[in-house]
């Protein structure tokens, strides 16, 4: 197969290369749903490192869209708190 082909889901090992800060972000950002476990807040049937991947998807997203002009900076805060909130909640 052509490589104009291939997907990033194709070759992970080389669109998924971690830059070199985020292992920094990945620990602040943990740091959310472990309180949030700890609490009884949020659920506990997925792996916490699955849990810290989808609120980095959902900051990332929400970078983006602002971005494109598809939503404003200043509803970006509450759309990230909102859909983490539902992506986590026990």
């Amino acid at each position: 197969m052509p490589d104009r082909f291939v997907g990033p889901l194709d070759r992970p090992t080389l669109a998924c290369r971690p830059s070199p800060g985020a292992n920094r972000g990945y620990a602040r950002v943990r740091t959310l749903p472990e309180r949030g476990r700890a609490a009884g807040e949020f659920r506990d049937d997925v792996p916490l490192e699955w849990q810290v991947n989808v609120v980095q998807a959902i900051i990332h997203s929400a970078s983006v869209a602002v971005h494109r002009g598809e939503i404003t900076d200043d509803a970006a805060p509450s759309l990230v708190r909102d859909t983490t909130l539902a992506a986590l909640s026990a």
